[in-house]
């Protein structure tokens, strides 16, 4: 995420829905890398400022936990 701007760290109960959740929010206008098991750096792809880039992040977040419930997701601060 180097040079990319505002990122946010995203903590995955499951480390095996950790893919699932980094192609959702690539097509979601996300940078996504994954950071070890279970955790992801998420950017959002935009001009919207960092506290509109995290609102926008979290919501794409919920979005995807809903279709997912039995795994928690956590944001982590940097």
């Amino acid at each position: 995420m180097e040079g990319r701007g505002w990122s946010m760290r995203v903590e995955v109960s499951d480390p095996d829905m950790v893919s699932s959740l980094a192609e959702f929010l690539s097509r979601h206008d996300a940078y996504v890398s994954v950071l070890g098991a279970g955790l992801l750096e998420v950017g959002f792809v935009g001009s919207l400022n960092a506290e509109h880039q995290a609102a926008e992040t979290e919501r794409r977040l919920r979005e995807w936990m809903a279709a997912h419930p039995d795994v928690v997701v956590v944001v982590r601060d940097q």
